[in-house]
């Protein structure tokens, strides 16, 4: 099925002969709103806009820098409107950011993501759009691809949630503020803390004619307001952002090194801080900076950093080294992802927040999981015993969460899903020693006759070539998002049926830093669940569970839905459904249709789809086969199984389909539901 688009992409230069030029094209001449990009191939630089007023925006491009970006390529369409542009023009950023096919030279931030009628059909648009810039060697990599990157996960180039702009309004009152020095922004996992922080950085290191807050609605006024007595109170800030995490702050630093007007340099680690001074300091994941208690090899480096700023290192913590180096403070903090002794204690934070010169915000609204605050809360109740006997499973259409009884039914939907989307992991509980550090041919995890090793690398290692065949612990997957997460309960953590609670086996865990010094069994226990909590928070499309204790799998399988791989063997003594052909089960061929023209190409073999009871009868001219490819639907993703209907003309491989919908189907290959 082949659509005619609704746009058109053209080129010109950007000289002097562009004004002639524009009046041949009839929407540039009648001031219809369009999208742009200039560029250069030499320098491979770009620049995108919109405008009502190309002749206009033109000019003064031709009398400003951007003259140096010599071709100019318009999206026009019939169907634009104000809305519509500001929208692609807002994707367009964002994803050619991601791209990295040119380096974009924008600095628009405050981008527009409003709501307006029809917008799910320009967004379908969009992925044509995308399309004809790759034709056009524009771009380079597919929307999928460039979704995955660290690059645009944390891009600043994105409108924020209505959470994240009261907050940003509040951070930059409390920045300008004689009163307030310290601001602690609270948010749980997937609250958009990480995003936040480097929207700021990028706003403070933007000049003023380059911000744009169309996206801020009626609080607009007041943000450009703010913003200028801002940028009046700090011209040239003295900047840094504290990453604790080791490996999430390797992965800040190349996000900033790629972003116009950030420096991978600006993102430090806490001992950094004790030797200068800065203006403002941000500190993300402030639950992971240090005490002296627990804190292991790390003893000396620490001890060290304290005697810098004449501290007492056993009084003190590198919450004081943040406090006594910069002027202003940022910090987003969650205490349930506090997970070692070595961790600032939550009273510290607690006390800073009791003073006249703290502000404390809240971030509330999920923006990582698809599953939304329901699945956080859902999760929160789980691990902290807090379900009634009366409640109902979770269950989302957007979003994936299954028990399996199988480690290898669950690793082989993992990696099914990766092959499918891309950053889908194995993470677990610290409950194996890590052997395989000293002796990469030795095997760390043994479960089920299966063998795993830890992660083998310690930074980035979401993104390491070999992660899919590895386990990560929390601390490589700590602050990162994942569009799938296998999550193992290890031999640490069990259950007491007579308490009716989680219990944690100290014996079982193998974190030798995580349980040094802590000799409360209330304690050890808050961070192996704080550990359990943010890895089930992990999970963008879907969290999958694999429990080593019996007792332990007993109680989640009372709340968590049970992967359908794990009854295989139940379904053995059920009645075999028999199947009318094109009446209770259509063909399903062994090929691929490319997303774009819904055309079959070659057939290898065919086998029989039964339909759930209750659908319409398929009719003759009905089959199922997998869509491969970008699709220009959102209805039809990459991977998936779908009906087709052939053409009145014919019943013949490539030749044009119709979609009917698209299907999902569990591990037995049963149908488990239906998209129209």
């Amino acid at each position: 099925m082949t659509r005619a688009r609704s746009f058109k992409i053209k080129e010109y230069a950007l000289d002097k002969a562009l004004v002639n030029n524009l009046y041949n094209d009839y929407y540039t001449k009648d001031l219809w709103p369009v999208v742009y990009i200039l560029s250069c191939t030499q320098k491979m630089e770009a620049y995108v806009g919109e405008t009502t007023d190309l002749f206009a925006r033109m000019d003064a491009h031709l009398r400003d820098e951007r003259k140096n970006l010599p071709t100019l390529h318009i999206i026009s369409g019939s169907n634009f409107n104000k809305s519509v542009t500001l929208n692609i023009e807002a994707n367009l950023i964002r994803y050619m950011a991601g791209d990295k096919q040119y380096k974009l030279l924008n600095a628009n931030l405050g981008l527009a993501n409003h709501n307006f009628y029809g917008k799910e059909k320009y967004e379908h648009q969009f992925f044509e759009i995308w399309k004809g810039l790759k034709d056009k060697k524009i771009v380079k990599n597919s929307l999928n691809f460039i979704g995955n990157l660290d690059v645009f996960k944390y891009s600043p180039y994105k409108s924020l949630s209505p959470d994240q702009r009261y907050s940003l309004l509040c951070i930059m009152k409390s920045l300008i503020s004689e009163e307030v020095k310290t601001t602690v922004i609270e948010g749980g996992a997937g609250t958009g803390k990480s995003v936040l922080a480097v929207f700021l950085f990028k706003l403070l290191k933007t000049n003023i004619e380059d911000i744009s807050l169309n996206d801020f609605g009626e609080s607009e006024a007041e943000f450009i307001k703010t913003v200028y007595a801002l940028k009046e109170r700090y011209p040239e800030p003295k900047m840094a952002l504290v990453v604790p995490v080791s490996s999430f702050r390797d992965t800040l630093q190349k996000v900033f090194g790629q972003v116009e007007g950030l420096e991978g340099t600006m993102v430090v680690g806490p001992t950094d801080i004790t030797k200068d001074e800065f203006d403002i300091v941000v500190v993300d994941e402030a639950h992971r900076l240090h005490q002296i208690k627990g804190i292991g090899t790390s003893h000396r480096t620490f001890s060290d950093g304290c005697r810098r700023l004449d501290l007492d290192p056993e009084i003190h913590t590198e919450l004081d080294w943040m406090l006594k180096q910069s002027e202003r403070r940022l910090l987003f903090y969650d205490k349930n992802q506090s997970i070692r002794l070595s961790d600032v204690a939550d009273k510290c934070f607690e006390d800073l927040q009791q003073l006249s010169s703290t502000n404390t915000l809240q971030l509330k609204s999920q923006l990582r999981c698809k599953g939304g605050t329901d699945y956080v809360k859902y999760v929160h109740d789980l691990m902290n015993n807090s379900f009634r006997h009366n409640r109902k499973l979770f269950r989302a259409k957007k979003y994936s969460f299954l028990l399996f009884d199988s480690l290898k039914d669950m690793i082989d939907q993992i990696k099914l899903r990766d092959k499918e989307k891309g950053l889908a992991r194995l993470v677990a509980g610290y409950s194996w020693r890590w052997v395989s550090r000293k002796n990469p041919k030795l095997f760390d995890i043994e479960i089920e006759g299966i063998f795993l090793r830890w992660n083998s690398a310690t930074k980035n290692w979401i993104n390491s070539p070999n992660a899919i065949n590895e386990v990560g612990c929390i601390h490589t997957s700590q602050g990162y998002d994942l569009n799938y997460c296998g999550v193992i309960f290890g031999h640490e953590i069990s259950y007491d049926e007579e308490k009716d609670e989680i219990i944690i086996l100290k014996k079982n865990y193998a974190d030798r830093n995580g349980k040094a010094g802590v000799f409360d069994p209330a304690r050890l226990k808050r961070y192996i669940i704080n550990i359990y909590m943010t890895l089930l928070q992990r999970g963008i499309d879907g969290t999958y569970i694999y429990v080593c204790d019996e007792k332990l799998k007993k109680y989640l399988k009372k709340h968590i839905p049970v992967s359908n791989t794990n009854r295989r063997k139940e379904n053995y003594n059920k009645p075999v459904v028999k199947f009318a052909p094109n009446k209770n089960a259509v063909p399903f061929y062994d090929l691929t249709i490319t997303a774009g023209q819904l055309i079959p190409q070659k057939r290898e073999k065919v086998d029989w789809l039964i339909l759930p009871e209750g659908e319409r009868k398929p009719g003759k001219d009905t089959f199922a086969c997998k869509v491969i490819g970008e699709p220009t639907n959102k209805k039809i993703p990459h991977g998936s199984i779908c009906l087709f209907k052939w053409k009145p003309d014919g019943k013949e491989f490539n030749t044009p389909t119709t979609y009917i919908k698209t299907l999902y189907l569990d591990g037995d290959g049963e149908i488990i539901k239906s998209t129209e």
